[in-house]
């Protein structure tokens, strides 16, 4: 039952759910690439004592975060239309 009801009203917010998961994607490839551009620094920037590699994966660590944190912010937004259009819907039906 509880399925039922869950089907029929986020129906109309299918393409706000896909697009909820695939910024969630996004977002969680940036943040876990975040670790390896980390680990990259230490293996070829500082025992290698090669400052301008250093400063050019920290740029591409920087553009990953703010990455991050847009997708995160969208899917966030999104998820909040989702979740108020869906309680609404329900609250109308009761």
């Amino acid at each position: 039952m509880l399925m039922k009801v869950l089907r029929r009203h986020l129906k109309p917010y299918k393409k706000l759910i896909w697009g909820v998961v695939v910024l969630q994607m996004i977002q969680t490839t940036a943040a876990l690439t975040l670790p390896t551009l980390n680990a990259r620094i230490v293996d070829r920037g500082i025992l290698r004592h090669d400052n301008p590699y250093i400063w050019r994966t920290g740029g591409v660590m920087l553009v990953f975060s703010l990455i991050q944190i847009l997708f995160s912010t969208w899917a966030v937004y999104l998820g909040g239309r989702v979740a108020m259009g869906f309680s609404r819907d329900l609250r109308n039906s009761l």
